[in-house]
């Protein structure tokens, strides 16, 4: 004897609006893409760079977590972005707190430039930038 529901199949249908699926895809390439000008904050460590976050979101400066690009070659793949105007605020918080990266690029004509390195400079020096 045969099952009475041999021949049917069980779909799915997703009605996809055009515009919002549009929206949607703009705002995450928002959120993940590296901008020119931006900066990226590298740490040596995943708990590190977490520590940061939750310090800079505590403090309400503007920054996205986000995975490193590869041309970073991080120890942690996890990388802090944010802008130049928020530079001074942001690296005086870290500083104040021992959360210094372990470099700070700027992305600029589709390469990153390393623009601080914490072997190359001392705590001093570190509060001017």
């Amino acid at each position: 004897m045969e099952p009475l529901l041999s021949g049917i199949v069980e779909t799915s249908v997703w009605f996809v609006n055009p515009l919002m699926a549009r929206l949607e895809t703009d705002a995450m390439e928002n959120r993940l893409m590296v901008k020119e000008g931006n900066l990226l904050a590298v740490f040596n460590s995943a708990h590190r760079v977490m520590k940061a976050e939750s310090l800079l979101k505590e403090h309400r400066l503007p920054m996205l977590l986000m995975p490193a690009p590869r041309q970073l070659q991080t120890d942690c793949g996890l990388a802090i972005r944010f802008e130049e105007e928020h530079r001074e605020s942001i690296m005086h918080d870290l500083e104040r707190e021992q959360l210094l990266p372990e470099f700070v690029a700027r992305y600029q004509s589709t390469e990153y430039v390393v623009i601080w390195n914490a072997k190359d400079t001392s705590s001093k020096e570190t509060t001017e930038i």
